[in-house]
């Protein structure tokens, strides 16, 4: 009698260490997870916070591929500025913050010499700045049906800067040898990167496709 009652106390106490242990682990991945949970929560609020230099809510991308649909892209566009419930409508080839592209340029600068200039750009339309939301906080930006303009660019504050350029404005470059492009607006750095890098030099071409 005394040996079975020691061997159900030993199965007991056995069972009552494996409870325990499986208690703990429930309860260790719990906290993992709310942990987890709430780093998440902040890094989303971190970036909502984080001035990105542009309105990033409430913008919609159509990305349009294949000639029938490029062929209808024009009455599509009107039906959209026909609504009242949307405030503009652009005309883009790339994407500033996905697919952008990436080039190099010659500046000239004050006392003639030139300086090399990586950066990204995209080709936009006359509406784009105010779609976006970008700032621009010197010279002007696009007009539209002028033909002058396909030969004129927006540079942001990071590429003047980085240039030396402290009045951007009438300021041109070469790409290649080619014709100059003249740089007729500035806008103020926005974030088309990720959030710990550096503001990288931005252009936007004047480019309307014809349909």
């Amino acid at each position: 009698m005394e040996v079975g009652s020691t061997r159900k106390n030993i199965g007991k106490r056995s069972g009552n260490k494996v409870r325990s242990g499986l208690v703990l682990t429930q309860f260790t991945i719990s906290i993992a997870v709310i942990s987890a949970t709430i780093l998440m929560f902040l890094q989303l609020k971190y970036i909502d916070d984080q001035a990105v230099g542009f309105e990033h809510q409430n913008k919609l991308v159509l990305r349009v591929q294949g000639a029938d649909s490029i062929e209808r892209i024009q009455p599509l566009i009107q039906q959209l500025q026909d609504s009242p419930a949307i405030r503009n409508v652009s005309l883009v080839t790339g994407n500033p913050i996905t697919g952008k592209y990436n080039a190099a340029f010659e500046a000239l600068l004050d006392n003639s010499s030139g300086y090399n200039l990586e950066y990204d750009y995209i080709r936009v339309d006359e509406n784009f700045i105010e779609t976006l939301g970008l700032t621009l906080s010197a010279g002007r930006g696009f007009e539209t049906g002028s033909e002058a303009e396909l030969r004129q660019v927006l540079i942001n504050h990071a590429a003047a800067e980085e240039i030396g350029w402290e009045n951007s404005i009438g300021k041109t470059f070469t790409i290649g040898g080619g014709p100059p492009w003249t740089v007729i607006g500035e806008v103020e750095d926005f974030r088309h990167d990720d959030m710990h890098s550096r503001i990288k030099p931005f252009v936007f071409y004047y480019d309307v496709p014809d349909f």
